[in-house]
């Protein structure tokens, strides 16, 4: 796999790692030591962005922006397209793969391919030559004034109906979907109570309601390892936001270490103590790589503040199966055994073959 982390971004990350465990043999194509390729049994060390020449553009914008290469590819990685032209060799197809063609030539080929497009709706891009060598540019000034459908709708209901199935207009009633006949999910919005969130019986045993916000010192996950995250944390610990009178309530102070945890798993983090947030909620960001610790019964412990330890692993409707990471139940206590070490940053023991 390439191209994520799910050891930061899926829910209840100790089921997770049972799932990891069923496959023979898991491949990661990755940057980084992530969890995830702490976690593969083979790792292709591959580019970053600043490693490898590419192009940009996008459907959502007007703007062309050439990519240039800053810096000779670290140690032995490779971009993507020459792991996979290497692998493509040794399985006998390497002619099939790569069409003759290097990196560079596909990426000049397929900007050649999108000048051809353009040309054919009116728009005309510089050649690759000037391109490869320009900063980057806007097309806007050759792109007509995009009207949205739902503009068009409202101007014009008639001339323009929404793509629903009958009415043509917006519908808070869906018959389709009533016919789907879930529990879950009716044909008209609607509160269903959910079985983690305050009030419920549940909140009896684990009373504090768990958001697990976007975090401010990165993107998700990236560069968790970076300077500005590192800097933004306690001890290594990711923060955990809590309110004052819970904090007297459970001798917590600000920037002790915690222990939050549920049936689900444990995580430590440090206390923020805020007036900002309700005395029954606690706010802990995600995006700090998963450091598990196990104990003899093979419970873990992540011992660097990952939310994802804690959240269940359940869509928000037979329908839906969006993401329902916010509906998540725990407790907090201080953590007063010794402190573990924060390992998801040492490089792991490995075996290099050629």
């Amino acid at each position: 796999m390439g191209g994520g982390n799910p050891f930061h971004h899926h829910q209840d990350l100790n089921n997770l790692v049972k799932a990891w465990a069923k496959p023979d043999v898991i491949i990661v194509n990755e940057i980084y030591w992530t969890s995830t390729a702490r976690h593969a049994d083979i790792v292709f060390p591959a580019t970053s962005p600043v490693e490898r020449n590419d192009f940009s553009a996008s459907s959502i914008d007007s703007w062309f922006t050439p990519n240039h290469r800053v810096v000779k590819p670290f140690g032995q990685s490779k971009n993507d397209y020459d792991i996979y032209a290497a692998l493509a060799s040794k399985l006998g197809f390497e002619e099939e793969f790569t069409e003759g063609l290097t990196a560079q030539q596909w990426v000049e080929g397929l900007y050649n391919q999108t000048v051809d497009n353009a040309k054919a709706k009116g728009v005309s891009l510089p050649p690759w030559d000037v391109f490869w060598q320009s900063e980057p540019f806007s097309i806007a000034d050759q792109l007509p004034k995009v009207e949205y459908h739902i503009e068009k709708f409202i101007r014009d209901p008639k001339a323009s109906p929404m793509p629903t199935s009958t009415s043509g207009k917006l519908e808070i009633y869906c018959q389709t979907i009533a016919d789907f006949g879930y529990d879950d999910c009716q044909g008209h919005p609607m509160w269903f109570d959910k079985t983690e969130c305050l009030g419920t019986e549940l909140a009896k045993t684990f009373p504090l309601h768990l958001i697990s916000n976007q975090p401010k010192n990165k993107l998700h996950s990236q560069l968790d390892h970076g300077v500005t995250s590192k800097n933004s944390k306690v001890k290594g610990r990711e923060k955990i936001k809590i309110n004052p009178q819970l904090a007297v309530k459970r001798n917590i102070k600000q920037d002790d270490i915690v222990l939050v945890f549920n049936d689900r798993g444990r995580c430590l983090a440090a206390a923020d103590i805020s007036e900002g947030i309700r005395v029954d909620v606690v706010e802990l960001p995600t995006g700090s790589w998963f450091d598990p610790i196990y104990n003899k019964n093979g419970i873990s412990l992540d011992v660097h503040g990952n939310p994802n330890t804690l959240t269940a692993d359940v869509g928000t409707s037979k329908l839906a199966q969006g993401c329902a990471a916010h509906s998540c139940l725990v407790d907090i206590k201080l953590f007063e055994d010794e402190l573990p070490n924060i390992n998801v940053f040492t490089k792991p023991n490995t075996q290099s073959y050629s």
